[in-house]
């Protein structure tokens, strides 16, 4: 196991770049990039709200992180503990081993595709607001120290949430046009009539502004705007800005 990095090192060489890319659509990348210059292959961030329902922001498996926010997150261990965490408490870290998850599926999907036999879990919440950063670690001899994982962790957690706030006010003042341009880009499966609904939705307009611009009735602009969220696995304006600025 490769010694720790310190944490003069992680803010000299890293915090920059992430900084830079704060708010950003390379955001992501540029946490995947740093991570896997410690050593770290495989993680996941994403934010939680009152509902419990995971809003992905970065993640290496794609797979892995639509299988948990769609499938098993309500099976995670780890949401008892962070119904337990203290508003005022500093990143708070749990460790989860596949022995764990009693769902064969979950175990399956999550864990044992990748030949992970945990993950470090690193959460803060915030007025209502979970952030949340999943390592996963593979049993082998290039496998991260714990402390290069946390001291990671203490710079990206804060900043989790941070991100979708940023990228959540971006979505309203952008153009109307460029909405719908971005929302077929990064989510082919919805249809031109639930693409206009989700941006007029995702600038405030109500179901009967919606119904009145586009000369459909409202009950129509309710169909389109509940087969899309399905679409996206989101039930609420909320969950879809989160989802779209991820």
């Amino acid at each position: 196991m490769p010694n720790p990095i310190t944490s003069t090192k992680m803010m000299e060489h890293y915090y920059g770049p992430i900084i830079d890319s704060l708010g950003t659509r390379n955001f992501g990348q540029t946490i995947r990039e740093v991570a896997s210059d410690l050593g770290i292959h495989d993680i996941f961030g994403f934010v939680l709200r009152d509902d419990f329902l995971p809003n992905p922001i970065f993640a290496s498996s794609d797979d892995r992180a639509n299988f948990y926010s769609k499938k098993y997150y309500s099976l995670d261990p780890m949401l008892k503990l962070l119904r337990r965490m203290s508003p005022t408490a500093p990143i708070s870290a749990y460790r989860v081993r596949a022995a764990d998850i009693k769902s064969a599926a979950y175990r399956r999907d999550c864990f044992e595709s990748g030949s992970h036999y945990e993950k470090l879990c690193f959460a803060r919440e915030r007025e209502g607001v979970w952030s949340v950063l999943n390592i996963y670690r593979v049993l082998g001899e290039d496998e991260p120290h714990v402390e290069t994982c946390r001291l990671l962790a203490e710079v990206v957690v804060p900043l989790i949430r941070k991100h979708a706030a940023i990228a959540m006010r971006d979505v309203h003042n952008e153009p109307l046009a460029r909405i719908e341009h971005l929302l077929r880009d990064h989510f082919p499966i919805l249809t031109y009539r639930e693409v206009a609904v989700c941006a007029r939705t995702a600038i405030g307009r109500t179901a009967q502004e919606i119904s009145d611009e586009l000369g459909i009735a409202k009950s129509s602009v309710l169909t389109y705007r509940r087969r899309a969220y399905v679409r996206l696995n989101v039930s609420s304006a909320s969950q879809l800005l989160h989802r779209f600025a991820a």
